[in-house]
């Protein structure tokens, strides 16, 4: 079996999750995990695809919108498809159902769909960073639960998810994206920057620039902090505060070293 499993991580979480699925589904065929940013296309003969990002405002991102139009061929194969997300908080995590709903007009079956809860990597303004102890069993326990996930798909049954409320769902993940780019211009890089370059090379939309002058953020940012929680020193700021940056793969390793 061929199995492609395509994701869009901002800071880590997504990625971790898509690794540990395709540690679930090792046995099933061979595997192909890659970020969207690859831009590698799946192709038609594709016999199971996953496919998951993160929630922003209720939906998934709109760059993983665009990349799933453009780049997933038809598939010719009566293909199996799975779609997961991630989130701090699954009340109103609704990207599963705008996934499933495209990948299904591409030829694909869905047959299973999950929403997985990970550390909170947004705490501007009155979010609140979690508590440690809740960041690392979070990312501790996500093995377990993809393998529970994988465990629990009936692959005689795929589901038909509601198409209700889906134009309004991506309707709002566009409207959040034309957002983020003005929400990007309050991103600013202090003193302490040693100017590595790492932000302007790990920018998913290529927003960031340096010169002489110092480090600019443009009008293409999607808000996914990955520059602020990746800089090596710490020197970014949002709207003149400064965070405690969240690494989860750090973090994750220091868990597994202990184990």
């Amino acid at each position: 079996m061929k199995i492609e499993i395509r994701y869009f991580s901002g800071t880590g979480n997504t990625a971790i999750t898509a690794a540990a699925l395709g540690k679930a589904l090792k046995e099933l065929g061979e595997i192909s995990i890659s970020s969207i940013e690859e831009n590698i296309p799946v192709g038609s003969d594709t016999d199971l695809l996953i496919l998951g990002g993160p929630i922003y405002a209720g939906n998934i991102p709109e760059k993983l919108i665009r990349w799933l139009l453009r780049n997933v061929e038809s598939n010719k194969c009566s293909g199996k498809a799975i779609v997961f997300t991630t989130s701090a908080g699954l009340k109103n995590a609704f990207g599963n159902k705008s996934m499933s709903l495209k990948l299904i007009k591409k030829g694909y079956s869905i047959y299973g769909t999950a929403a997985f809860e990970m550390p909170r990597n947004y705490y501007f303004g009155s979010y609140e960073k979690p508590a440690s102890d809740i960041i690392k069993e979070e990312l501790k326990s996500i093995s377990e639960k993809s393998a529970d996930f994988i465990r629990s798909i009936d692959w005689d049954s795929p589901i038909k998810p509601d198409s209700k409320g889906i134009l309004q769902l991506d309707l709002f993940a566009e409207l959040f994206s034309v957002m983020a780019r003005f929400m990007g211009k309050s991103y600013r890089v202090d003193e302490s920057c040693i100017r590595c370059g790492k932000c302007v090379k790990n920018c998913p939309t290529r927003n960031i620039r340096m010169n002489e002058n110092g480090v600019k953020f443009n009008l293409s940012c999607m808000h996914c902090t990955r520059c602020l929680h990746g800089c090596p020193v710490n020197a970014i700021s949002y709207k003149g505060i400064k965070y405690e940056q969240y690494k989860p793969d750090e973090i994750l390793l220091k868990i597994q070293e202990n184990n």
